[in-house]
């Protein structure tokens, strides 16, 4: 029986790097950072999902979406006291400010 996904951010420091305008590639760069702040390791599969990201905005490289937002798929295990860092990229027509709240899920969409 499979269960899941279910929300571990609870286990984790999300830390976001705000997006900027790469001028010569056109998009718009930026960062998340997870660290494991729960004391064990947390196994996969890992997903990192943005939330309510700003509407007309697209993250490229998204390994899917779920109920339109996308989620990016981590590696796991990621052990206690581990940090990852996500690499995000959008494109973003309007050029306006690129929010969304992260959030990271134990299991598949």
């Amino acid at each position: 029986m499979n269960i899941g996904p279910f929300d571990v951010s609870g286990s984790v420091k999300l830390t976001q790097q705000g997006a900027t305008l790469n001028r010569s590639a056109g998009k718009y760069v930026g960062s998340l950072t997870v660290t494991n702040t729960s004391g064990v390791a947390l196994t996969g599969p890992l997903q990192l999902k943005l939330n309510g990201l700003t509407s007309g905005v697209t993250l490229d490289n998204a390994s899917g979406t779920d109920g339109g937002m996308p989620y990016i798929t981590l590696s796991a295990p990621l052990n206690a006291g581990a940090t990852v860092n996500v690499p995000l990229t959008f494109t973003n027509p309007s050029r306006g400010l690129v929010s969304y709240t992260p959030a990271v899920y134990k299991g598949t969409f």
